[in-house]
């Protein structure tokens, strides 16, 4: 009974945000391509000096960082039709500005049939979670999950606070060191190029009705070949919003 009101949350908001009518809403791990050569994971929504889009992985950059700092015609990104996404016809906006110290890219999405939802997948891809905030975590042991386009979702515990890792830059061919969280999951976890830019969040619990805390986007991961437990590394979204540049999207209404 529980899940069948929660089913009929989802398809009224999905009616309430104009499916019926042909229009098409972005949410956090929504999947995404690059010029059909780099599939992706949309992060959070987002607001770039009055630009609407959404932030993800500068590893998705289908070009030396998206071609933005050559001044040539930035990436395109597309909707991911399909698991091969090879019919990636429904365009949606193009890389806009990146930051590749943090790890993040900014897409516009400002075409008139997308809108922006500041929504994050869950559990299923059915249920969907209210991004009310963000969150900076300072204490290993809590609770962090994700979203990925190809694997899914999944949920650990916070590992490791202010980690370093090398990234090589593809503009300047050196290794920059971009500032993560450390995520233990377990024996399943991510294991496609897919899931990177994919939201990272805290789940939160209003007696039935759950929200989601934004913590940052997936940077990175990897299995330990000794013991086969999976870990992810992610960017936490205070380094993104220090800039300045970016606003994080949130839902204010009823919960």
């Amino acid at each position: 009974m529980k899940m069948a009101s929660k089913t009929i949350k989802y398809l009224l908001f999905l009616s309430l945000l104009g499916f019926a009518s042909g229009a098409r809403s972005i949410i956090a791990g929504f999947p995404i391509t690059f010029r059909n050569e780099k599939n992706c994971t949309v992060g959070f929504i987002g607001n770039n000096e009055d630009i609407n889009g959404f932030i993800t992985s500068a590893l998705c950059c289908a070009r030396d960082n998206c071609n933005i700092l050559n001044g040539e015609e930035s990436d395109e990104v597309y909707e991911v039709i399909g698991n091969d996404g090879s019919n990636d016809l429904n365009l949606i906006g193009a890389a806009y500005d990146i930051k590749f110290e943090l790890g993040y890219i900014f897409v516009t999405s400002i075409l008139e049939a997308w809108n922006n939802i500041p929504y994050t997948k869950g559990v299923i891809p059915e249920v969907l979670y209210p991004v009310t905030s963000y969150l900076t975590l300072n204490f290993k042991g809590d609770e962090v999950c994700a979203y990925g386009a190809k694997s899914g979702f999944f949920c650990g515990t916070l590992d490791e606070i202010n980690a370093s890792i090398s990234i090589l830059n593809p503009l300047t061919d050196k290794l920059d060191v971009l500032n993560v969280n450390k995520v233990h999951l377990g024996l399943r976890g991510f294991g496609s190029f897919e899931d990177m830019g994919g939201p990272v969040y805290k789940r939160i619990d209003h007696n039935g009705n759950m929200t989601a805390q934004a913590l940052g986007i997936i940077t990175n991961f990897f299995t330990d070949d000794r013991t086969g437990r999976h870990y992810f590394y992610y960017t936490p979204i205070e380094n993104i919003l220090s800039e300045g540049t970016i606003k994080l999207t949130t839902y204010s209404g009823p919960i």
